[in-house]
């Protein structure tokens, strides 16, 4: 036990001698830490400016459900001078300005080009907030036209006008909440795929678009960089100095101790960006991941027996992480195949651990962890 205490130590000083490294594990919480606790309210939400002199019900009802709202962006209303003031200074990123008679534009179907928008040249939202707008005028527009429909239709041309139209309204608005009828959500996606509440308004938190996935891309690299230092150690005879009984497991430690670390620092920055829910929960998840990373990228490394053919599957292992794990966006939910792609690469069984699969993540790590004693044992 005290050798094996002794080599981890040595593993684990040789990955902080290297300031490279070392810089990384100490930058990544101190870099989330400040770009989702320092906009984590909700005036850091993007700035968008609505505007109309007098606006109609229509209007007035979708600019007051826009301000209402909490997330990426920070709708107010100001006046049509200030609304392309306010762009032109970049205080906001995009503007609105909305004509008086808009509802009556949209019956008349001459509403096209109606909305004036003020867009900042570095804008890089506003083409995000084009549809959060419209979508909150659509929302308003389609019950005034379901209204108007079932008052002019003869099948209840005997029912009492303010009841019809109440119930209408009513029946419209419960069947849009409920998902029965056809409307605009937008909603933030986890990197499980589930729905989620945006939290805040900030704009730096609401874009990132998977804190957790980019950190398990990262763990997952520390596994591969440990996999590439055991190749090139068993390659130097590194590890002749230690017992017989011992040495076929060291290059599984060399492995290991990057992973550890890069995982405690994965932790370290979901705890700074605060979305550690459930402390345990956290830990235990990391936890497996590791065992996982440690498995899968060891049983890799003996696998591929060089270092050249190690180093050309890096960059292929990491890219189709970012591509085909829900790091950015679940593309299984898009095409069957990339449901069957996306369990070929680690992260995924972190991601959707998160979302609550434990049992595929802790399957997963149990059986790299159990091919790659094999292997090791046959090698011995």
């Amino acid at each position: 036990m005290k050798e094996i205490g002794t080599w981890l130590l040595l593993l684990g000083k040789r990955q902080l001698k290297r300031p490279a490294f070392l810089a990384v594990l100490v930058l990544i919480p101190l870099l989330c830490g400040l770009l989702f606790r320092a906009g984590g309210s909700d005036s850091q939400g993007v700035p968008v400016a609505l505007a109309c002199e007098n606006p109609d019900a229509l209007t007035q009802e979708a600019m007051d459900s826009l301000c209402a709202q909490t997330g990426v962006f920070r709708f107010y209303v100001c006046g049509e001078g200030q609304a392309a003031r306010d762009v032109e200074a970049r205080r906001a990123e995009c503007g609105y300005v909305f004509p008086e008679n808009l509802e009556q534009l949209l019956w008349e179907g001459q509403a096209e080009g109606s909305v004036q928008v003020y867009v900042s040249p570095s804008s890089v939202a506003a083409q995000l907030s084009y549809e959060v707008v419209y979508a909150a005028l659509f929302s308003g527009y389609a019950e005034e036209v379901f209204v108007d429909y079932m008052e002019n239709n003869p099948l209840f041309a005997q029912e009492d006008p303010r009841s019809l139209e109440q119930e209408a309204r009513d029946s419209y608005r419960e069947n849009r909440d409920n998902g029965r009828t056809f409307s605009f959500v937008f909603e933030r996606l986890s990197g499980g795929g589930e729905s989620q509440e945006v939290e805040g308004g900030s704009f730096s938190a609401s874009l990132a678009v998977s804190i957790r996935g980019m950190l398990a891309v990262f763990v997952f690299l520390g596994g591969l960089m440990g996999a590439l230092d055991s190749l090139r150690d068993e390659r130097r005879q590194a590890y002749r100095a230690a017992p017989a009984g011992l040495r076929r497991w060291v290059p599984l430690r060399a492995v290991s101790v990057p992973a550890a670390l890069t995982a405690l620092s994965a932790g370290a920055a979901l705890l700074a960006a605060g979305r550690i829910h459930g402390l345990l929960r956290e830990w235990g998840l990391l936890l497996a991941y590791w065992l996982l990373v440690t498995g899968f990228c060891a049983l890799l490394a003996d696998l591929l027996r060089r270092e050249v053919l190690l180093c050309a599957a890096i960059p292929v292992l990491v890219m189709g992480s970012l591509v085909f794990s829900p790091v950015f966006l679940r593309l299984g939910g898009l095409l069957p195949v990339f449901r069957i792609l996306e369990k070929l690469f680690v992260p995924t069984y972190y991601l959707n651990g998160v979302s609550g699969a434990w049992l595929p993540l802790m399957a997963a790590a149990g059986i790299a962890l159990a091919a790659s004693a094999l292997a090791r044992s046959r090698r011995g």
